[in-house]
């Protein structure tokens, strides 16, 4: 019974080994593609990474990253923030924001880049990559000119929705002019009907006397 067990424990040690084997393979194999360019094919040896060990930080950013190339912005934040939610390093933390920044800079929302361009600062003041893209937004006046027309883009397009708004109002009430009430309706057929009364007395001919022969 003790051999079985002993036995049992190999097993799992073994099977434990090869996963992590196949695991850094994987790793190791993505990274390779990925300084290639060859991001697709990165990705595909990251995902099988992922579910060997779906919590790894490091597996989840690296994902991130090839789905960032790929201009897939919106999936590549969905995991950062999972590789985020799974590390407690703060030099981690701080790439981990500095990234997700730049998928929404690249997004156009700037907004957004802010925000975490300044909390990857807040988890690492050192973060030279962080201070200067928010150092671009907050000075740069290009960005500040495209914020300000976004807005005011905003703004006319809700003035038109407005303005077609009253257009149609008054458009309604014009169409229910030009059309009359029930009791102008009736009061149209009675002034017909009385006209055509007298259209009818004026076209009869004066019944005159027979006048008599002279014979």
């Amino acid at each position: 019974m003790r051999n079985f067990i002993v036995v049992i424990l190999l097993l799992f040690l073994l099977l434990g080994h090869n996963l992590l084997a196949n695991f850094n393979k994987n790793i190791n194999e993505g990274n390779k593609y990925y300084k290639k360019h060859k991001y697709e094919e990165s990705l595909e040896l990251y995902r099988k990474a992922q579910m060997q060990k779906p919590d790894s930080a490091i597996v989840n950013f690296n994902i991130g990253n090839s789905l960032y190339k790929q201009q897939l912005y919106e999936e590549s934040i969905k995991e950062y923030e999972k590789s985020y939610n799974f590390t407690k390093d703060k030099n981690f933390k701080s790439n981990i924001l500095h990234n997700i920044g730049n998928a929404y800079y690249k997004m156009n929302n700037y907004d957004q880049a802010k925000d975490y361009y300044k909390r990857s600062l807040i988890e690492n003041p050192n973060n030279n990559a962080a201070r200067y893209n928010l150092q671009q937004i907050l000075l740069n006046p290009i960005l500040q000119q495209e914020k300000k027309q976004d807005k005011k883009h905003k703004d006319d397009k809700q003035q038109q929705k407005n303005d077609d708004k009253k257009q149609e109002e008054k458009k309604g009430s014009q169409e229910q002019k030009k059309y009359m009430s029930e009791q102008d309706v009736h009061r149209l057929i009675e002034m017909l009907n009385q006209k055509d009364k007298k259209d009818v007395i004026k076209k009869q001919k004066p019944k005159l006397p027979e006048v008599e022969k002279d014979w």
